[in-house]
């Protein structure tokens, strides 16, 4: 089980579209009101394709998709199509949950509790922190049935076991090339991209991901002190070369504040340090933390910008003899800056909600237009003015 974080709900999602929805649901049981393309496609986007319980890829292609009701619908008919209350699921979670009363026992929420501080994994089982029976970890693990063994358990070991044999191969493989693999691009490459298999087993997408990363924090080979299949993946880039690792930062740390970071890590008596920065999330985050996250930075370059002209007029002014003349200067040159930069705002301020709105339509063809263009008017814009300041 992993942290999911709820996203807005679907547009079509209207307050009024739930009433209605909800008031046919009420007069009809039998109705299955919430299976709506527009729901199960935000449902999926919001757990990458997963159930929300266990992890089982779901939807097309995959295991049968059921929208998960947190709270039951026949119980609580009012949130049958609540956002909120909705939740990707698989078959076997849907059913084992069935009509438990989650305002009477709750269990484990993935969009509002963090599960990995509920439970730990041993022997491809979960098993609760709090061993009390009426514990929020205890009485998830009974009415999911997510320890099932033939449901579950066998499906987890049957992958988790193929992870350890490939990490056990990768590291015998290693050992026996020593130092050939330095040189041998072929042989370096091939362990390389085993490594990069074995991982992509255990990100956020990936069947079953966050139990498979447990099983390979605890393999013998990934958490040696010589770790040489993994570590050894950064220490075998040659001098001038580059490679790209994508991760989920806030799935591996949990929820992280906005800043910049540093991930140290000790390699051979060396340190390899990578920096990132959180980005604002655009799709997913409120319109309003998003307009305080942008405008915060830019409302400081403002004032910054505003300190330097105050404080470089002052320093003008006091110039001695030609002070007040080169001040006066300045005024009778501002109105000229003012309309050049009256111009670059014309396609940069024009283009830049016309580039939003195609990035945010996920349209790139219409992105890139509107980009090329502002910009190409920029440059024509300049030379057009160079040539009216040389007149």
């Amino acid at each position: 089980m992993i942290k999911i974080k709820r996203t807005s709900k679907p547009e079509a999602l209207t307050e009024d579209v739930q009433i209605q929805l909800t008031n046919i649901f009420k007069k009809d049981k039998t109705k299955t009101v919430w299976n709506k393309k527009y729901i199960k496609d935000g449902l999926l986007k919001m757990s990458s394709n997963k159930c929300c319980y266990c992890e089982e890829l779901i939807g097309d292609g995959c295991s049968e998709m059921h929208v998960e009701h947190y709270h039951d619908k026949d119980t609580y008919p009012d949130e049958v199509v609540v956002w909120e209350n909705l939740l990707p699921s698989c078959a076997h979670c849907n059913k084992k949950k069935s009509k438990h009363d989650t305002y009477k026992e709750p269990i484990v929420d993935p969009t509002k509790n963090e599960p990995k501080k509920f439970f730990y994994m041993k022997s491809y089982r979960y098993f609760s922190y709090d061993k009390n029976p009426d514990s929020l970890g205890k009485v998830s693990i009974a009415v999911l049935g997510i320890n099932d063994t033939e449901e579950k358990v066998k499906l987890r070991f049957v992958i988790g076991n193929k992870l350890n044999e490939e990490i056990d191969k990768l590291y015998e493989d290693t050992i026996e090339l020593g130092d050939e693999i330095l040189t041998n691009t072929r042989k370096r490459n091939r362990i390389i991209n085993g490594c990069m298999n074995n991982l992509r087993l255990c990100t956020r997408t990936a069947r079953f991901g966050a139990s498979m990363a447990t099983i390979l924090q605890e393999n013998d080979e990934y958490t040696s002190d010589e770790n040489v299949v993994f570590d050894d993946v950064a220490y075998l880039i040659q001098e001038n070369e580059e490679t790209i690792y994508e991760y989920d930062w806030e799935w591996l740390y949990g929820e992280l504040s906005d800043g910049e970071y540093r991930l140290v890590k000790k390699i051979d008596d060396r340190y390899f340090s990578v920096e990132f920065m959180k980005r604002i999330d655009f799709e997913n985050d409120t319109v309003t933390r998003n307009i305080v996250n942008a405008a915060l930075p830019l409302l400081v370059a403002q004032i910054m910008s505003l300190l330097y002209n105050v404080v470089d007029r002052i320093y003008i002014a006091r110039i001695p003899n030609i002070g007040t003349y080169a001040l006066g200067a300045i005024g009778l040159c501002f109105p000229l800056i003012v309309i050049i930069n009256a111009f670059a705002n014309l396609f940069g301020s024009g283009g830049a909600p016309l580039f939003s709105i195609g990035r945010g339509e996920k349209n790139s063809t219409k992105a890139n237009l509107v980009m090329n263009t502002s910009f190409t008017m920029l440059i024509v814009c300049s030379i057009v003015l160079i040539g009216v300041g040389v007149i």
